[in-house]
């Protein structure tokens, strides 16, 4: 998830999307904490 916030074009080839992705590492890592809490069960983190 961290990858594709950081350029959805590296992980997903001929993606067309108005987003370039979130340069700043922190604030990928705020979106990823806020998606787990909408998880009824989230998956721990590695």
């Amino acid at each position: 998830m961290n990858i594709f916030l950081a350029g959805p074009t590296l992980t997903t080839p001929g993606v067309n999307m108005d987003i370039r992705g979130v340069p700043d590492e922190a604030d990928r890592l705020n979106v990823i904490a806020y998606l787990r809490t909408l998880a009824d069960t989230p998956v721990p983190l590695p």
